[in-house]
């Protein structure tokens, strides 16, 4: 038996008729698809071939084989998605962990380990240019004292403000026994309000002289 066939969407057949085994053997192959259209000796209209009578079984056995092919394919894909983010998450961390290493060799970061630093000590004659300020504790009463001058709290702002205005820019910190934080920070506060622009604290004198520490912070002006 001879066929007339025609691809989907084409009004015209192909070349030639062709026998049963033909287009069996073509299905299978893929060269022609289910829904191209056949006609036999005895069809009035054309017939998809997974439609037709004579070729849905074989039609359908074809339609099977596709769908396990393309399952088959789909497991052995690998799903790169994954790897992709754990790539990115290694090389942002790479990165920052390059630019740190770069960044402490060009900054000079700041130790933790304090600086075992000692007294520096001022000879009586250098002390001249500096606002002695000593702050004690007598009794119930917190005593500031600016160049052997006992002033109180609130003149103590006043008394600087005039030393500095006689051109006396640094002062040296004594605190005494028993005197609270809050009264040291009070004289810092002071000396930041009358623009003193370097702030040391004595050490306890051990065998005269005066012993200067480490400047406190500076006040910003």
């Amino acid at each position: 038996m001879s066929w007339r066939l025609r691809h989907e969407g084409s009004p015209q057949p192909i070349g030639q008729p062709l026998s049963t085994e033909q287009i069996v053997e073509g299905m299978k192959d893929g060269v022609y698809a289910l829904s191209d259209e056949v006609k036999g000796p005895a069809d009035a209209k054309w017939t998809r071939l997974e439609k037709h009578p004579h070729f849905a079984e074989v039609a359908d056995v074809v339609q099977a084989i596709n769908e396990q092919v393309e399952h088959e394919i789909d497991d052995n894909n690998i799903d790169m998605n994954p790897l992709i983010d754990v790539c990115l998450v290694l090389l942002v961390f790479f990165i920052l962990a390059t630019t740190m290493s770069v960044m402490e060799k060009v900054l000079r970061l700041p130790s933790n380990k304090q600086a075992d630093k000692k007294p520096r000590q001022l000879p009586p004659d250098q002390l001249q240019k500096y606002i002695m300020v000593k702050v004690e504790k007598k009794g119930s009463e917190t005593v500031y004292n600016v160049n052997d001058y006992a002033a109180t709290e609130d003149k103590l702002a006043r008394e600087l403000e005039r030393l500095v205005r006689e051109g006396k820019s640094e002062m040296i910190l004594e605190v005494g026994p028993g005197v609270d934080f809050g009264s040291y920070t009070i004289v810092i506060d002071k000396a930041r309000e009358a623009r003193i622009d370097k702030i040391l604290t004595k050490a306890p004198n051990k065998g005269g002289g005066s012993k200067t520490g480490p400047p406190a912070k500076a006040p910003t002006k």
